[in-house]
């Protein structure tokens, strides 16, 4: 029994003194390795700044040395990014690029009061007022063009395009913008006053002036950093087509939007929001309609919208998977949108007719988008085009105008500076998602904020603004 003691104390003790060995070999593998991370971390950075002399030493130089240059955003951009102004095409010659924005003061009197008639013209129940949200003025657009004149200086001109309104704020005296009306574009008047903006983009290919290639936005959306033509269009990759990781799976709940016009005459699709199947069941008598429930497919025009062009669309290329569109800058050709255009004249005309969202009208920019895509595939013009997921790329930051109180809404705005911070996006967006009217008091409140916020942003007035504008 003695023996047997000695050696389980014999077993244990060596198994201490093998533990502090290898806690020991443990503690020297890690402190090697510490070594080795700071030896990496000088050497990369004595690289770097061996190719800053080598290159762009004398910008480094400047901006080191410069005592006006003190937000580190800006020492960032002017190091990392080549001059905008430089950037030329392959003949030696920088392209014309122009900006439209389409803009409407939804806070505007006589706006309301156009929209309301129109609303029970159109014998629409009360609760459609909130469709009014839609258009609420956060004042973004001001803010909006500071930051391309900061962070896309190589735009030639911007054209706003407008019922007629002007912000108080533009001077209507700056070289590089024009004020487009609605009466200036669209070709039969009778189709006036406007209220959707699928409408309104259906002719917008159609301003004077208009380089071929340009960008459209939106008053909501903010360029928070640095942009240059090749995020848009390249000779290489062609056209940088953003969409979001959503595509058009289903018409009903039991229909694949791909059935709709392929050519194949399915009772599970003779729905309302599949459009009866397209032409698939045209000249077939007896068809026994979908029995189920396509309430929630119906409700939503701006979807109905998408999926009656992506019907189209199979019609005249044939079924296949289509994503949608990012909410961003796009950049349009002229020449394409107008072949899109005139390819669906019927269907264009009655989009540029409605007054209000319908779910029988074209999505211009899906149409767009998709259009390049199969004229890629066509090999037509020799058009090409690379698919970029903005959320996965951390392109974009959503920020949603909504019914969150006062302190949910400072919260929002330090998330939202610490995400520009951190992800530098190439697109800061605003939507309004509010599901109530939104009153007075409120609204001066969040405007009141947001322009705090935006402010913080871009300070510098820009050159479309009057003097002594904040």
């Amino acid at each position: 029994m003695l023996v047997l003691k000695c050696c389980q104390s014999r077993v244990l003790v060596r198994r201490m003194i093998t533990a502090q060995l290898c806690w020991k070999k443990m503690h020297h593998v890690l402190f090697c390795a510490l070594v080795l991370l700071v030896c990496l971390t000088v050497f990369s950075e004595r690289r770097t700044k061996f190719a800053e002399k080598d290159g762009d030493g004398e910008d480094v130089k400047y901006v080191a040395e410069n005592p006006y240059i003190g937000e580190r955003n800006e020492q960032i951009d002017t190091v990392r990014y080549p001059k905008l102004n430089d950037i030329e095409d392959e003949k030696g010659e920088q392209e014309d690029v122009d900006v439209v924005y389409t803009w409407v003061n939804g806070s505007d009197p006589a706006f309301i009061k156009d929209f309301q008639m129109m609303m029970k013209m159109q014998n629409k129940a009360k609760p459609e007022v909130l469709a009014l949200n839609r258009y609420n003025d956060w004042g973004t657009l001001k803010y909006s063009m500071r930051s391309v004149e900061k962070n896309a200086p190589w735009i030639r001109h911007i054209y706003l395009l407008t019922n007629g309104q002007v912000p108080d704020w533009l001077d209507l005296n700056s070289p590089r913008i024009s004020i487009v009306t609605h009466a200036d574009i669209f070709t039969n008047k009778s189709d006036l006053p406007a209220f959707t903006s699928p409408a309104i983009e259906s002719h917008i290919h159609r301003i004077q002036g208009l380089s071929n290639r340009f960008l459209y936005m939106n008053d909501d959306i903010i360029l928070p950093t640095k942009v240059y033509m090749s995020d848009f269009y390249t000779e290489r990759d062609g056209y940088k087509l953003r969409f979001i990781e959503e595509r058009l799976e289903h018409c009903n709940k039991v229909c694949a939007s791909n059935s709709v016009n392929n050519g194949i005459c399915e009772a599970n699709c003779t729905s309302p929001s599949c459009e009866f199947d397209g032409d698939d069941c045209k000249g077939i008598a007896n068809i026994p309609l979908y029995m189920g429930s396509d309430k929630e497919f119906m409700y939503d025009s701006w979807g109905g919208s998408l999926r009656h062009t992506h019907f189209l669309l199979n019609k005249m290329f044939g079924p296949k998977d289509r994503y949608i569109p990012e909410h961003a800058a796009h950049m349009f050709d002229k020449d394409v949108l107008s072949k899109l255009v005139e390819s669906f004249p019927d269907e264009w005309n009655r989009t540029s007719s409605t007054k209000i969202r319908h779910h029988l009208t074209i999505q211009p920019e899906f149409a767009y988008y998709n259009y390049l895509k199969e004229l890629e595939e066509l090999r037509t013009n020799n058009v090409r085009t690379t698919t970029i997921w903005t959320h996965k790329n951390a392109e974009k930051i959503d920020f949603s105008m909504d019914n969150r109180g006062v302190i949910g809404r400072k919260l929002q705005f330090k998330w939202c500076k610490r995400e520009i911070l951190l992800k530098r996006p190439k697109f800061l967006v605003f939507s309004d998602h509010f599901t109530r009217p939104v009153y007075s008091n409120e609204k001066e409140e969040i405007q009141e904020a947001l322009t705090k916020f935006l402010r913080s942003l871009f300070p510098v007035p820009s050159q479309f603004e009057k003097k002594q504008t904040l």
